[in-house]
């Protein structure tokens, strides 16, 4: 589609910014230029910050995402990179949620920023608000894995033990290797008192821990660290104690 309209601002943004979000950062930059020279500084703005991201310069992100913002408060996608940004750095959780709700002002079917809050919420024992997002994510995103855990992991929050059981049971038929499903179905079972299924659990959450220690030492210490170890969903187990 580039190909045939080079001179469309909304699809050279949508492609450069899906580029750089892919990793693509180089071939994202190309198409930020052509935006600067042909007048979208605010969408040129938004495409440096996320490749600021890509390669986890944070403070760099949010001063371009900022401006971004500043130049177009509507802009798509703006306060949900953002907000994203804002969880890498430290006491700004409450900053970032509202960067959520801000995006989903302008778009409710922003997928991230509807899972991002789940995860947010659930972290804050706030089950009761927490489902309205969690289930729009997944409509958005039928069968995501990390929605799907965040949804039961609020069922649990609320001592919906068997609602969870059912979803996380599917959950890791689906995703075997998905160790925060294991971590919350082991919690379930013991929940339910169901020994033998915790256990089991149990037996797959050491085996999952250990193979996942022995890759991070086969790969060494050369690579940059990624801060979405820290603040993605999918790396996001929050079962209630």
């Amino acid at each position: 589609m580039e190909a045939k309209n080079s001179n469309n601002l909304a699809l050279l943004y949508l492609l450069g910014s899906s580029l750089i979000r892919d990793g693509q950062v180089q071939k994202g930059e190309v198409l930020v230029d052509r935006i600067i020279s042909e007048g979208g500084p605010a969408e040129a703005h938004l495409l440096l910050g996320a490749a600021e991201a890509a390669t986890y310069d944070t403070t760099g992100a949010l001063g371009q995402l900022g401006l971004a913002i500043m130049l177009d408060p509507k802009l798509p996608l703006a306060h949900y990179l953002y907000g994203k940004e804002l969880l890498a750095t430290a006491g700004s959780r409450s900053e970032a949620m509202k960067c959520f709700r801000e995006e989903l002002a302008i778009d409710p079917n922003e997928f991230g920023s509807n899972l991002y809050l789940g995860v947010l919420l659930n972290q804050e024992h706030r089950f009761n608000e927490v489902m309205p997002y969690l289930q729009r994510a997944v409509e958005v995103r039928p069968g995501n894995a990390p929605a799907t855990l965040q949804i039961a992991v609020a069922q649990i929050g609320m001592q919906q033990f068997e609602q969870a059981r059912e979803a996380l049971e599917a959950l890791v038929k689906a995703r075997p290797t998905f160790l925060a499903a294991h971590v919350s179905l082991a919690t379930v079972y013991y929940r339910l008192h169901m020994r033998q299924g915790g256990d089991r659990e149990e037996a797959i959450i050491r085996k999952l821990s250990a193979e996942a220690e022995a890759q991070t030492r086969a790969e060494g210490e050369s690579h940059l660290p990624s801060k979405a170890a820290n603040t993605s969903p999918e790396n996001a187990q929050d079962t209630p104690p």
